[in-house]
């Protein structure tokens, strides 16, 4: 805002400037003076005369004597643009040449203030205060918001008030949501409001908020609310404008993140995913899924939460998980049908899911599954015997004739060794 008094403290006349197109804005406005002598009023200072500027020409507004503050002001009634401000002061119609200009100010109210309460007076200075004023003129624009000689151009339409310099029409400030020179800037780079000073709120994708009033266009990013996207979600809330509810699959139900939902401690048994909203699924469940499901009927999925198989479970287990290997000498679908008679080691059974013996069958019983009758043990023992008895005659009869074959050989080489026995063995042979 602006200041609306211009203060003119000064002890000199002054003599008016060359003016042109200006008006006097000050001529019969309401006036005021702290103290007057006689008829001399505060008025007589915006009357338009200013021909005698003597004390007794009737056309000056002087003050009382003996006194140490002396003020006069006049109300321009608006707040007007001032070009400059004149004042011809009482100098008994004796030319001076000091002169006093107030120049480009707004205003509504000028005030002439003259003081003597300091302690030390420079030389040449009257020991009390005066206020001799013959003529003030206040020249500038009568309507508001107009500018140059003329007063014909009007201001940029986003001047703070309508006001801008008299002379080159720049703005003395803006409206709120623009900036510049001539305020025909609007807010950017996500500010706004009065010199673009405010900082817009959260909004959509970065979006800028109304250079004004710092609304969003298009709503609040993620984790925020509110006209201004300057409030974080309540809990409970995420996303878009907090449209979005916190899962209730969180482990602490309405506590996540208010910008992507993430639930801050995890999800309860069975849930998974950042915002816990898939139920687990792979063959897993319990506690972020980390949990194995047992041996479910065709590898079917257990349920989510506590592992339970929806139907029967594979061969060789049992229990409402599946996970529990057939015992009690039972064995495949269901653990309903019964071990064969297997050899065993304290503690085993059959393979609890092809119901195969792993030691083997007991005299009498054979197959896999040792379910198949056996033959006895006299029988197999006879057999053996007898198997023995056939290869121990076999092999002695072999070696009998082994031995005839070369005890005959021998006894030719004999017969030819000894020719009586050889003409025996020609007769013999005839």
């Amino acid at each position: 805002m602006y200041s609306y008094r211009i203060w003119i403290i000064t002890l000199y006349s002054v003599l008016p400037l060359g003016v042109v197109g200006y008006d006097n804005i000050a001529l019969f406005k309401p006036t005021w003076q702290q103290s007057r002598i006689g008829n001399w009023g505060s008025n007589l200072a915006v009357d338009g005369r200013k021909t005698d500027l003597s004390a007794n020409g009737g056309q000056c507004s002087i003050s009382a004597n003996s006194k140490l503050t002396a003020e006069w002001r006049v109300d321009l009634k608006n707040v007007s643009s001032i070009h400059h401000v004149t004042i011809q002061y009482r100098t008994d119609n004796i030319h001076w040449n000091a002169s006093n200009a107030y120049t480009s100010r707004p205003g509504r109210y000028v005030i002439f203030y003259n003081k003597r309460t300091q302690s030390s007076i420079p030389a040449g200075y009257d020991r009390y205060a005066f206020s001799e004023l013959c003529e003030v003129e206040v020249y500038g624009c009568a309507r508001a918001g107009f500018y140059g000689e003329d007063c014909y151009q009007r201001c940029p339409q986003n001047c703070q008030e309508g006001h801008c310099h008299i002379v080159e029409g720049t703005c003395l400030g803006c409206v709120p949501g623009y900036k510049g020179p001539t305020c025909d800037e609007q807010c950017k780079d996500h500010t706004y409001g009065l010199d673009c000073k405010r900082i817009c709120g959260n909004c959509r994708i970065g979006d800028q908020c109304h250079h004004v009033n710092g609304g969003c266009p298009n709503g609040c990013d993620r984790g925020s609310i509110g006209i201004y996207c300057a409030t974080a979600c309540p809990v409970g809330s995420f996303g878009y404008d907090c449209q979005e509810r916190c899962s209730i699959h969180c482990a602490v139900p309405d506590r996540c993140d208010r910008v992507t939902g993430e639930c801050q401690d995890g999800c309860l048994a069975g849930w998974k995913g950042v915002t816990c909203d898939k139920q687990c699924d792979g063959g897993k469940y319990g506690p972020n899924c980390t949990l194995t499901c047992g041996h479910c009927f065709r590898g079917s999925q257990c349920h989510f939460e506590d592992g339970a198989c929806p139907g029967e479970c594979d061969s060789g287990y049992e229990g409402s998980r599946c996970t529990k290997a057939c015992r009690n000498n039972t064995y495949g679908p269901a653990c309903t049908m019964a071990c064969g008679n297997c050899l065993y080691l304290y503690g085993e059974q059959c393979n609890h899911v092809t119901g195969h013996c792993p030691r083997g069958c007991p005299e009498g019983f054979k197959g896999d599954l040792c379910n198949d009758a056996g033959e006895s043990s006299s029988y197999n023992q006879q057999a053996a015997a007898l198997y023995a008895f056939i290869v121990l005659f076999c092999l002695l009869l072999l070696l009998n004739i082994i031995y005839i074959i070369w005890n005959f050989r021998k006894w030719i080489c004999d017969l030819r060794n000894r020719p009586a026995l050889m003409e025996m063995y020609s007769v013999f042979k005839k």
